[in-house]
Order: structure tokens, then sequence, then C-alpha cells
């Protein structure tokens, strides 16, 4: 009650109280991680309180799932990879594993490939909960030209999501069906693309033969 009336420090107290009572009750750890996460408290004090709740309950889907998200926000990239992957084992569709897939190759490709402005600004709003922001500034990010097929693909995913909390499922259907249809074709692509110079060297040997195009690569 007090985490829902916006005093999340009294509501820690609370948590903490409720955990030297239950010590092995994985909700109050829980809960007490969203507060945490509110009052913007240290990374590590974040995830102590997600990972025991996850020791308490392992199929607590959502722990994970907010766990991965603040490992992500530090920059914890392998650590947040696998408690995707676990997330992935115990729920394959929950609605936010596509989202933090993207994320994921989206920060293993940012150290090389410069984001703009507004797609940042965007993930940032998004976090926030700011969904109308969100979607005018993904979408300016998008129309930008400049993202790569993995960035635009989590943009299409952040875009679906805030349209989901906004309450407009028949968008964000439509937005998430273009990322899964973007994830599909770099996946046929990174089968494909291998292949070609061994393609082109059969062409060579037997021109007239009719072969895979190279409108892949």
């Amino acid at each position: 009650m007090l985490a829902k009336t916006g005093k999340d420090k009294e509501a820690i107290q609370a948590y903490r109280r409720a955990v030297e009572i239950f010590p092995f009750y994985s909700e109050p750890l829980y809960n007490m991680g969203n507060a945490l996460r509110r009052i913007n408290a240290s990374a590590d004090e974040v995830v102590a309180a997600y990972r025991k709740a996850i020791e308490y309950d392992q199929g607590h889907r959502e722990a994970h799932a907010n766990l991965a998200v603040v490992l992500l926000d530090a920059g914890r990239v392998q650590e947040a990879t696998s408690v995707v992957e676990t997330l992935a084992k115990l729920d394959p569709v929950f609605p936010s594993l596509a989202f933090l897939r993207a994320r994921i190759e989206t920060s293993q490709m940012a150290s090389t490939l410069p984001l703009p402005a507004t797609f940042e600004q965007a993930v940032t709003a998004y976090a926030a909960g700011r969904h109308a922001e969100t979607i005018l500034l993904m979408k300016q990010a998008l129309d930008s030209g400049v993202l790569s097929p993995h960035i635009r693909r989590t943009g299409l995913f952040v875009l679906a999501n805030a349209f989901a909390g906004l309450g407009d499922s028949t968008q964000s259907r439509q937005y998430r069906a273009l990322a899964e249809k973007s994830r599909r074709r770099s996946s046929t692509l990174s089968m494909i693309t291998p292949a070609i110079p061994c393609l082109d060297r059969y062409k060579k040997v037997f021109p007239s033969s009719l072969i895979l195009s190279r409108s892949f690569s």
C-alpha cells in the first residue's frame, strides 16, 4: 500500500521488516527491488533484492525480467543475457522477452554503432513509463534512416511495448509483427550470407546455371 501511494522509502523499510519475519518469502524482496528502482537506488542494491527473490522463487518471471532490465541499464550485458536465457526457459512467450533480447543485441552493438540522440531519448522515456513521448521520439529515430537492422528492430519492439502501455493493442500488434519479421529476415540472412562465396565459385564453373541471386547480400 505504501508503494502505491508513492511512499517508496517507507515501503522499503516495511519490506525489510517483512523479510526479517518471513526470510524465505520472495514477494517482499521483489517488491523491495521495485521500490529501490523507483528511488534510483544503486544497481547493486536493486540487483541483490531481485536475486534474493529469485533464490527463494526460481520461477518468478517478473523478478527475472526486472533483474535483466537493471543489469542492462548498468551495462552488465553478460549477466543480463544469462538472466534472459533463464526467463526464456521459464516462459518462452513472456511479454517482455523479445524486447529484452532486442536490448541485449543493441547493447552488444552500441560500442561500434553510433545511435541518434532521439533513439537514446526514446529508450530513456520508455524506461520512465512516458509512452507517448517514447512513440514520438522513436518514430523520429526510425525515420532517420541511420539505424542498423538490429537497432531498428529494437526500436520496433520499443514502439510495440509503448503502444501496449497506452492500451493501443492494434498498433502494438502491428509494430511487434514488423519487429518479428525483421528478426526472421536477419536469421535467414545469417544462414545464406556465408554461402555466397561458394555460390560465386559455382557460377564461374557453371555460368549458365540458375542459382540463388545475390539479393540477400
